[in-house]
């Protein structure tokens, strides 16, 4: 007798999160870079930029790749989930942004990566249970 059954679709889910976030990720570290060190926008101008572009290659990419077994609400009640969620991730990102920064003088990349991890466990867990939830 197994005690323990793994969930394969969460894990599933999961390492698409994962793969979804990371590509997220490298769209706005490149646009942050780009924005912030080539065009010489202020930093924080910059990390809004970059997050709401990183937020709508996220959307579609949670909605179609990451959770896109389930049956689900439609699309204008996930896009206002998602965007409530973001609000919460948001405040949560550059609440990390700044203590990593301001507070602990972190080098501004790992800041980023700082606020991106913590704001992303929220996200995944809020985006399975809440955003696009089974019906």
């Amino acid at each position: 007798m197994r005690v323990f059954r793994p969930n394969r679709s969460l894990a599933s889910e999961g390492f698409r999160f994962a793969l979804t976030g990371f590509s997220s990720y490298l769209l706005y570290v490149l646009l942050f870079y780009i924005l912030s060190r080539r065009i010489g926008f202020d930093e924080y101008a910059s990390l809004v930029a970059t997050y709401m572009s990183a937020a709508v290659l996220y959307f579609v990419a949670s909605k179609y790749f990451t959770f896109s077994s389930r049956d689900r609400d439609s699309i204008p009640v996930e896009i206002l989930r998602f965007i409530l969620l973001l609000c919460l991730t948001t405040l949560v990102n550059w609440a990390s942004f700044y203590c990593a920064r301001a507070g602990f003088q972190l080098d501004v990349f790992i800041a980023l990566f700082i606020g991106i991890v913590i704001s992303s466990a929220l996200s995944f867990i809020v985006m399975r249970t809440w955003v696009f939830a089974s019906r």
